[in-house]
Formats: C-alpha cells, structure tokens, sequence
C-alpha cells in the first residue's frame, strides 16, 4: 500500500505525554493504556524515541506473546537446530549443568536470520518482559521497538522469517515494556549507535 493512501492513526488519548515537569504521564497498569496500545498499528511519531533533554516515551515492543518454555517447545518441535544450551552453575549442588538459554538462542535466530536467509541485520529478536490486559504470560517475542526503530516497522520478510520458526498463529502487535511503562522526563544520548537513558527526574 502506498503511504498515500495509507491510514493515519490518531494519537490515542490514553497515551498522551505528560502536561507539566511533574507529571509522569499514564500509569501502565490502567485498563485504557493497555486498550490503546492493544489497538495500535503503527507508532504515533510522539511515542518514538528522540535525543535530546526532554520527556521520552515508554517503551513498546513489538511482536508476539510467547514464554520462555514455549519458545523452548516450538523449536524443539520445529528448528532444534537454533536451540542453544549453556553451561550453569548450580549453588544447590555445587555443579555445572547444560541448561537452555534463552538469550543466546534468540542470538543464534538473529545469526540464522542475516547470515542464512540474508535479511537486515536491523531487526534482532528478543525475549522482552510486557504488560498485558488478561494474558498472564509476562514474556514476548519482540522484533521491534520504538526505542531502537523509531515508527519504523519490521519488513513482510522478516515478520514471515520468525513465523516459519515459531508457528505464530497472529500477526505481531504493540505491547507495553514491563520496565519502562511510563513517560518520564529524561535525558536521551546516543551509546554505541543505540539510543539509552542517561538520567531520570
């Protein structure tokens, strides 16, 4: 669809930024946060992320909701090539035993990604912790963020790219970061290419 004849979405109510220096904006926990961040599409350009001293946005994460062991489960099912075990200590035992991780899992699909099906290297998957009306699981699969993407969303190829490994049976969508779910007044600087807090007020 061209961006001419793409819709535009409204800046939603529930989430608009603070008025004055002592306002934190929305609380996360309300039920038309999430309800707005539920329905979102695309990011409203005042939830992206921008250098410079002023409020920054909460975090988004785009993608699916998925926990650790289902992740675990689908690859073992489907790709267990990608799964990646790593050494761990155990206090309980003293012992070193080969335990699933997560993370360096999530590294070996992004390697899997770029280096075999030769997509962008700009679209790294995550296990990323999200807020969520009615859906216990705490854990997603995230591919984007308004923090490192701006508005900007992942290509067909690479949505496609995670849903042949994982079997996702729903498109990705916006979900609140459990860590950073509100608006705060920050200073925003640039490390090693990626956009971080330096300061909250």
């Amino acid at each position: 669809m061209s961006s001419q004849n793409s819709p535009i979405q409204a800046f939603p109510q529930a989430l608009l930024p603070p008025t004055d220096l002592h306002s934190r904006g929305f609380r996360s926990s309300t039920i038309s946060v999430l309800s707005a961040i539920r329905e979102l599409r695309t990011i409203p350009s005042p939830l992206a992320a921008r250098l410079g001293f002023s409020y920054a946005p909460p975090k988004l994460n785009y993608g699916w909701s998925m926990s650790d062991d289902e992740v675990l489960s689908t690859l073992q099912a489907n790709r267990p090539d990608l799964i990646v075990n790593t050494m761990a200590y155990d206090f309980r035992t003293d012992e070193s035993e080969e335990q699933y991780n997560p993370n360096a899992t999530m590294d070996r699909i992004y390697e899997y990604m770029t280096n075999e099906l030769h997509l962008s290297p700009k679209w790294r998957p995550r296990m990323q912790e999200k807020i969520e009306m009615n859906d216990p699981e705490l854990r997603c699969v995230s591919i984007a963020n308004n923090y490192e993407n701006g508005v900007e969303l992942p290509p067909d190829e690479v949505v496609q790219a995670l849903v042949d490994i994982f079997k996702f049976d729903q498109p990705p969508r916006w979900f609140l970061n459990l860590h950073h779910s509100g608006w705060r007044r920050r200073l925003l600087r640039m490390h090693k290419g990626k956009l971080v807090i330096q300061t909250k007020f």
